[in-house]
């Protein structure tokens, strides 16, 4: 028993004389070497600075001054890492036994710079051939691999206190800064859990975490394991519950997602701030598997009221990703999303209702990057939906993207009591360009023209069909540019503004203005497109009383209207007969002007059947005639002038009256 005590008396005194022996080692000595460890682990130079001492209580640690780790070679941009200093605090005892018990690691006032070349290279990539040869066990070790896996690893506290981490990717350009950045993280047993607490600002907002890992030594070594993580900023909070592998980045679980005003996440993160206005959620089961695709099953985005059900896939390409969804939702409204703010940071309409005298199209210039970021396959199927000022009732549109161009085919679409399809296509190779084919049949012409140009003057049913390509990058030069063809058939309906009918019988150009109408049982045109300009010379109406031929233009880019109509009215019921009179409608299509063509009024031009005309004309005097013989008591004789039964009728009540007053006078 006696030699019990000496041995362990013997140990605690040989242990005491190490830590003295360790204590005595001159500071710098233990920075240089921690140094050298760091340069063959990391193939990067290593600096510490200052004074650097150590300390035996509360246990063994080391504390630096300056620290700094140079950057990749490629990097022009100075350290990855410099920081004020670095304290770290092993347990000795520990050490005896080869295990790895870290008390405490502080690292203060790190200044972090990420980066990521033009040719795709990342400066926090080491040289992985040195990192495995520092890993693998040396063959004196003894146990070789079995010893170095059953080493005991465990960090009580290391801490990051105001750290500044600058991210620049040189392959976009874009900048991203987090500015007073701590981090705590505890390991109590390398089989255990890791706790991660942190919190930090980014773009003037605060952003907190947490996380929490069940197995260390399993996550520490890139396996998939168990993870919960949540963060919040700024009004967004996300959680993620499932598994992670560090290795390839894999993980599999439950995703949420909630940010209170996306508006102004969007703004802060350097995008348009009015692009989108309200909440955003997002959940579902999110899956990246180790080739780098995404998937998201079972899940739910809404934007403000919009939703979306579906199963979205986003899989890797050669030249850019490739994203796959089948969606589906009820209402989907995009007239509120299309809204920009003014300069009180009010929302309005980004296409306002305009005054009925303004014209013009956007000159705004029309980014097409977004064609570009991804290849596309995705279905929508939707209750109701709104583009814009579009309204479209039970839809379903295919959605293909390649390479800078998107068609949006629209299939079994329900709109303005009737159906639309055909294809829009956007194209973003070498500039903008838009065209497409659509057809609509039996639509109710009135809301549709209101909502796509505000335009209020046509209602009734009708069909028509376009063919269409437009050139620009903005909104403005596609009209000045669009060419095509279309064609027009209308029933049952009105022109508003004018009456037509009663301007041509009454020769009364005054017949416009509101309240005035003319009605029409069909109306049908055809239309070819060029520069802008859209043609037709055989517009065709027809009323009961009324017909009209008509040859003109329309001026897309500036919103012009010019046709010269020839209204055909009092027609008899066989279509012969009638009152030709020539009329212009000239102006901007919001409000033109009606009024008679006198350039065209001449016989041959109006196509006038004389003794038609002689006619009508020789019956309205002798109808006038009579009416006046009526009203004065005059009886003509036969072959006698109105004028001789005129002056006889007065001379023979002459005479009567004056032989009353003679006869009076007896």
């Amino acid at each position: 028993m006696r030699w019990i005590y000496r041995g362990v008396a013997f140990l605690f005194t040989l242990g005491f004389l190490a830590l003295v022996a360790l204590a005595l080692i001159p500071g710098q000595k233990l920075a240089d070497l921690a140094s050298e460890r760091l340069e063959i682990v990391t193939g990067r130079d290593v600096q510490i600075e200052g004074d650097v001492t150590t300390s035996l209580f509360p246990h063994l640690s080391i504390k630096t001054g300056p620290v700094k780790l140079a950057n990749a070679d490629w990097s022009d941009s100075g350290p990855m890492i410099t920081a004020e200093g670095l304290k770290v605090g092993v347990s000795f005892f520990s050490l005896l036994s080869g295990d790895v018990v870290i008390k405490t690691v502080e690292f203060n006032q790190p200044k972090i710079l990420l980066e990521i070349a033009e040719d795709g290279r990342e400066n926090w990539s080491f040289d992985q051939k040195t990192i495995q040869a520092v890993k693998a066990p040396s063959s004196n070790e003894g146990g070789g691999e079995k010893a170095a896996t059953s080493r005991s690893y465990s960090v009580d506290e290391a801490a990051v206190k105001g750290a500044d981490i600058r991210f620049i990717d040189h392959q976009n350009g874009r900048h991203e800064r987090f500015q007073n950045v701590d981090f705590t993280l505890r390991m109590p047993d390398a089989d255990g859990a890791i706790k991660v607490v942190g919190s930090g600002e980014y773009s003037g907002a605060v952003v907190k975490m947490g996380a929490t890992v069940t197995n260390a030594r399993n996550f520490i070594d890139g396996l998939v394991t168990p993870l919960e993580i949540s963060a919040e900023y700024g009004g967004v909070k996300a959680s993620f519950d499932g598994k992670l592998g560090l290795g390839n980045f894999e993980f599999d679980g439950q995703l949420s997602a909630y940010a209170n005003d996306l508006s102004t996440i969007a703004a802060r993160m350097g995008g348009a701030g009015g692009a989108f206005d309200g909440a955003l959620a997002l959940s579902g089961k999110a899956t990246r598997t180790d080739d780098g695709a995404l998937f998201l099953r079972s899940g739910r985005i809404a934007i403000g009221e919009n939703e979306v059900r579906g199963d979205i896939d986003l899989l890797p390409g050669k030249d850019r990703p490739k994203l796959k969804a089948a969606l589906t939702a009820d209402v989907l409204d995009f007239s509120e999303t299309s809204k920009s703010r003014n300069s009180q940071g009010k929302p309005q309409s980004a296409r306002p209702k305009k005054p009925k005298t303004q014209t013009g199209w956007p000159k705004d210039q029309i980014s097409t990057e977004f064609l570009f970021l991804t290849d596309a396959e995705v279905s929508l199927r939707a209750n109701k939906l709104v583009l814009g000022g579009l309204k479209l009732g039970n839809s379903q549109i295919l959605t293909r993207a390649e390479a800078g161009r998107a068609v949006f085919a629209l299939e079994q679409t329900a709109a303005y009591d009737g159906a639309l399809s055909g294809q829009f296509v956007m194209n973003g190779r070498g500039g903008l360009s838009v065209g497409g084919n659509l057809a609509a049949a039996n639509v109710d012409v009135e809301p549709l023209l209101v909502d796509l140009v505000d335009l209020e003057r046509f209602s009734g049913k009708g069909d028509f069909s376009i063919e269409f390509l437009g050139v620009g990058e903005s909104v403005d030069e596609i009209m000045h540019n669009f060419s095509g063809s279309a064609q027009l058939a209308m029933r049952k309906g009105a022109l508003k503004g004018v009456d037509l009918k009663r301007m041509i019988a009454n020769t009364d150009p005054d017949q416009q203005g509101e309240g005035k109408r003319t009605i029409f049982d069909s109306l049908t045109a055809s239309f070819d497109m060029e520069n802008g300009i859209a043609r037709t010379d055989d517009l065709d109406a027809r009323a009961n009383g009324l017909t009209a031929v008509g040859t003109g233009e329309v001026d897309l880019g500036e919103q012009m209207l010019d046709f010269r109509i020839v209204p055909t009215a009092l027609v008899k019921e066989d279509g012969t007969g009638g009152v030709k009179v020539p009329v212009r409608i000239k102006g901007p299509w919001a409000g033109p002007r009606y009024f008679l063509d006198v350039e065209a009024l001449n016989a041959k031009d109006l196509d006038i059947d004389q003794e038609d005309l002689d006619k009508k004309v020789k019956k309205a005097r002798k109808k006038a005639k009579n009416d006046i013989a009526k009203k004065l008591g005059i009886k003509q004789k036969k072959g006698e002038s109105l004028k001789d039964a005129a002056r006889r009728t007065i001379e023979d009540t002459a005479t009567k009256e004056l032989m009353k007053i003679l006869g009076g006078g007896n």
